[in-house]
C-alpha cells in the first residue's frame, strides 16, 4: 500500500460522534475532545440538546475551525425541539401527519423543518421514519411512525423525504429493514424480527423500496436481528448479508448507508467501540454513527485500514459517494443561516395537530362547554409535568366553567385517590389527558393497572373524556365514553387538544381507530 494514504483521516471521514453543545459549552476537556476529532479530519456529528442560539454558534465555530467542511447531523423527525432543549418548532409526530390523510401537509411541515435546519446549520436530519407500526406493543416506534398501513407509511414517507431535499437537507429513510414489528427496544436490547423474507418485502420493506424509488438520499440501518435476511443473527447494522447483498444488490440502492447510533445497549453490550465500527462498515456501510468512544473508534479503525485492503477500498469508494450526495443536496446551504419564523411555523403546526384529531366514542358529549364543573386529570410518564401544566394551562385560557385539576403517575397510592376523588365529586365530568408514548430506554408504551383502576375510580359514574398525546392503541384500554387521539405531545397538540374539546365533534370524526 502506498504511504502516502492518511489512514486517520480516511478513519475519520467514515465516522459521525454525538456533539452536545450544552456539554461542549461548559467542559473545556469535552471541548478540547471534539476539537481534536475535528483537527482529524472528522466527517461531522450529530447534534444532541443545546438552545438554538448556543448550538448555532457552536456549529458555526467547528465549522470555521474544519474549513467548512463538517457534515452537521440530527434527529430532528418532528422538528428542532426533538433534540435541542430552547428554539424551533415542535410539529406533530408522524403518525399525527399520517392521520391528516394529507400528503401535502406532510410535505410542507418537512419543508419547514429543512428550512430551520437550514439557519441552525445542520445538513442532514435522520428522518423520516419508515417503520409500519404494525406491532401496537412496539416501545419505541409508535406515534414516530406514519401508521399502520405500508401505503399510508410510504406515500408520506415520499412527502417528507421531498420536502426536505427540494430544500438542501438530506433525508435518511429509517431504521431498515423495518423496525415496526419489533416489541423490544434496540437502545435496551436488540430486537429480533422473526418474520420470513416474503412476508419482509410484502410488508417491512416496501416503504424503503419506495423511499429508494424516490431518491432518498440515505437509508439508516437498525440494530435488530432478522434471521430470514442473515442466518448467523448478527445485528442488521453488522451484517455483510443485509447491507451489501440485500440492500446494495438486490433492492439496488447507491445513496449513503450510515448505521443507528452505535452507542446503543444491543451493540454496546456486545462490541467495542473499535469492533462495532470496523464490523459495520466491513458490512457495506458508509458512516459509522456515534460509537460510543469516538476516539477509540478513530484509533482503531485506522489501524485496520493499514492491513485491510478491501476495506481501505470500500471506505474510499463510500466517502466518494458521501462528496456526490452532499454536493447535490447541500451546496445551496446558506453560510450564515436565514431567520427562522417561529410564529408562522407555529400556527401551521396547530394546523396540522387539529386535522390529525381523531374522535372515537359518543360526540354528544362534546363541546366540554356544556359543563358547568368539569375535573382535569393528567396521567404523567416518569413524572414529567410539564406537558400536563401546559395542557391544562391552554384548556383554561380557553375554558370559563369552574375547573378542578389534578396528576398522577403510576406510584400513585390508593391513599391519594381517595383524595383526588373527594376533591373531585363535585364536578360534571372528567377529562383525562395521557402523554404516556415511546420513549428510548423506558421499554413499554402501556398503561399500568392500578392507573386504570384509579381512572375508573376517579370518574364515578360521570361522563369520562379522555385524550390520548402518546399511545393511541389505549384507546382499547381505557374505558371512555369519548376519546380523542391526538397522536403526537408536542406544544401544537396541546394546544390542538384544547381546542376541540371547546368545539362540537363532527359526526364523520367519530370513528374506529382501527378501522
Amino acid at each position: 500500500m502506498s504511504s502516502k494514504i492518511n489512514y486517520t483521516t480516511l478513519a475519520a471521514q467514515s465516522i459521525m460522534p454525538s456533539l452536545v453543545p450544552r456539554r461542549y459549552a461548559k467542559d473545556s476537556h469535552y471541548r478540547d475532545q471534539i476539537y481534536s476529532l475535528v483537527d482529524a479530519g472528522i466527517l461531522g456529528f450529530c447534534v444532541f440538546q443545546g438552545t438554538l442560539d448556543r448550538t448555532m454558534t457552536i456549529l458555526k465555530e467547528l465549522q470555521e475551525r474544519a474549513g467548512g467542511k463538517l457534515l452537521f447531523s440530527a434527529d430532528f423527525e418532528h422538528g428542532l425541539p426533538m433534540r435541542l432543549e430552547e428554539g424551533g418548532t415542535a410539529f406533530p409526530h408522524a403518525m399525527a401527519l399520517g392521520a391528516t390523510q394529507d400528503t401535502t401537509m406532510t410535505n410542507r411541515v418537512a419543508t419547514l423543518i429543512a428550512l430551520e435546519m437550514r439557519a441552525l446549520g445542520v445538513h442532514w436530519n435522520f428522518a423520516p421514519v419508515c417503520d409500519i407500526n404494525s406491532n401496537r406493543n412496539n416501545p419505541i416506534i409508535n406515534i414516530r411512525s406514519f401508521g399502520e398501513n405500508k401505503d399510508i407509511v410510504s406515500q408520506h414517507a415520499i412527502a417528507y423525504i421531498k420536502g426536505l431535499q427540494d430544500y438542501g437537507i438530506l433525508a435518511c429513510a429509517k431504521h431498515f429493514p423495518g423496525h415496526g414489528d419489533t416489541a423490544v427496544d434496540s437502545h435496551i436490547a436488540m430486537p429480533l424480527l422473526e418474520k420470513s423474507l416474503f412476508d419482509l418485502e410484502q410488508l417491512e420493506v416496501h416503504p424503503f423500496t419506495e423511499a429508494i424509488r424516490n431518491n432518498v438520499a440515505s437509508i439508516m440501518i437498525g440494530h435488530l436481528a432478522v434471521p430470514s435476511m442473515d442466518s448467523s443473527n448478527l445485528p442488521a447494522s453488522l451484517s455483510r448479508a443485509i447491507v451489501t447483498d440485500y440492500l446494495r444488490s438486490t433492492l439496488g440502492y447507491k445513496g449513503i448507508i450510515v448505521t443507528d447510533a452505535l452507542d446503543m445497549n444491543a451493540i454496546k453490550n456486545h462490541y467495542s467501540s473499535s469492533e462495532a465500527t470496523i464490523r459495520c462498515l466491513s458490512a457495506g456501510g458508509s458512516i459509522a454513527l456515534i460509537p460510543d468512544d469516538p476516539i477509540e473508534a478513530l484509533e482503531g479503525l485506522a489501524k485496520e485500514l493499514e492491513k485491510n485492503e478491501v476495506l481501505l477500498e470500500h471506505l474510499q469508494n463510500q466517502q466518494e459517494i458521501v462528496r456526490s450526495i452532499r454536493k447535490k443536496y447541500t451546496i445551496t446551504l446558506p453560510s450564515d443561516g436565514e431567520p427562522i419564523n417561529q410564529d408562522a411555523n407555529a400556527i401551521y403546526a396547530l394546523e396540522v395537530a387539529k386535522k390529525a384529531c381523531t374522535i372515537v366514542g359518543n360526540p354528544s358529549l362534546l363541546p366540554i362547554t356544556q359543563y358547568k364543573h368539569f375535573a382535569g386529570l393528567g396521567i404523567l410518564q416518569d413524572g414529567d409535568i410539564d406537558q400536563g401544566a401546559t395542557f391544562f394551562r391552554y384548556l383554561s385560557q380557553v375554558t370559563e366553567q369552574d375547573s378542578t385539576y389534578g396528576f398522577i403517575d403510576d406510584t400513585i397510592t390508593q391513599e391519594e385517590v381517595s383524595s383526588l376523588q373527594e376533591s373531585m365529586q363535585e364536578c360534571d365530568a372528567l377529562i383525562v389527558a395521557i402523554f404516556i408514548r415511546a420513549k428510548s430506554y423506558k421499554g413499554t408504551v402501556g398503561l399500568q393497572q392500578n392507573l386504570l383502576n384509579a381512572i375508573q375510580q376517579l370518574r364515578q359514574g360521570k361522563p369520562l373524556i379522555v385524550l390520548l398525546f402518546g399511545n393511541p392503541y389505549l384507546v382499547d384500554v381505557v374505558n371512555a365514553d369519548a376519546t380523542m387521539i391526538l397522536y403526537s405531545d408536542t406544544i401544537a397538540a396541546l394546544g390542538a387538544g384544547a381546542v376541540k374539546l371547546c368545539e362540537e365533534a363532527p359526526l364523520t370524526q367519530t370513528i374506529n381507530h382501527h378501522d
